[in-house]
Order: structure tokens, then C-alpha cells, then sequence
């Protein structure tokens, strides 16, 4: 049975992968964190959310696999923690963590207080449903 899952997920992370180069993410580039200071985070970058959440929820950061670093780690769950804008990345980092260490994949998108990052959680949520992926996402909302 473990084998099967394994194997159910390998095929769904290789299928997912081979979207994500048809829709372009080898070149996608963002400029969330660039020197305009109305695109970053009030108090400071992506990693000082990944300690305030791994805190929260008791989990070890940074924690290395082959081919990446899982953001948060709990019992339960491999976390990618991403910006709302790149939701894209978020579901291929999160089965591959999930994957390799046998837990439960889970996106945490950090979203800014005003509208604008609404529009990447529907799409995030649209993606999930219509590819019938299987990851929980939990919202974080920024300072």
C-alpha cells in the first residue's frame, strides 16, 4: 500500500511538473522582494514569516532533503511558505517535500492586508480542484 501511494504520488509529481514547464515557471521571475519598498513585507523577508509560523506551530525550519529545503516541518505536514504571487512554485515544492519525507503536503500563502493577493489564492485553489491535488492551504496574512 505504502509503495502504491508512493508511486500514485511520484506519477502526480512528475505530471505536475511537466504543467509547470509548459506554463513557463523555468522562466517566471518575481520582483516581490526588488528595492521598491511597497512590495516588501513590513517587517522584513519570507524567512522572518517562516520563523514566526514555525513557532507558532512547532515546527523545524530549513529542513534539507535532497533537492531543496522544506520550509517547516511538523509531525504532520511538509510546509512550503510562499509569497501569494508565487502560488505556482508552492505546489511542486510542497508534493516534493511531502513526498520525501512521507508527510502531508501544505501550502502557506503570504498575503498581503489589502485585496491585490486575492486573485493568486483563487487561482491556487481553482488549480488545486481542477488537477484533483490534494494539499491543504492556509492563509497568512502580513503585518
Amino acid at each position: 500500500m505504502k509503495k502504491k501511494m508512493k508511486s500514485l504520488f511520484v506519477g502526480l509529481f512528475s505530471w505536475i511538473c511537466v504543467l509547470l514547464v509548459i506554463v513557463g515557471l523555468i522562466k517566471w521571475k518575481t520582483t516581490w522582494l526588488d528595492s521598491d519598498p511597497e512590495k516588501t513585507f513590513k517587517n522584513g523577508s519570507e524567512a522572518y514569516y517562516i520563523d514566526k509560523i514555525a513557532k507558532r506551530l512547532g515546527g523545524e525550519t530549513e529542513v534539507r532533503i535532497s533537492g531543496g529545503r522544506i520550509d517547516i516541518e511538523t509531525d504532520e505536514f511538509a510546509i512550503e511558505v510562499e509569497r501569494a504571487e508565487k502560488w505556482k512554485e508552492s505546489i511542486g515544492q510542497s508534493l516534493w517535500y511531502a513526498l520525501n519525507k512521507n508527510k502531508k503536503p501544505k501550502i502557506i500563502l503570504l498575503l498581503r492586508s489589502d485585496e491585490q493577493d486575492y486573485k493568486y489564492v483563487t487561482m491556487l485553489g481553482s488549480t488545486l480542484k481542477a488537477n484533483n491535488i490534494e494539499i491543504e492551504v492556509e492563509l497568512e496574512y502580513m503585518e
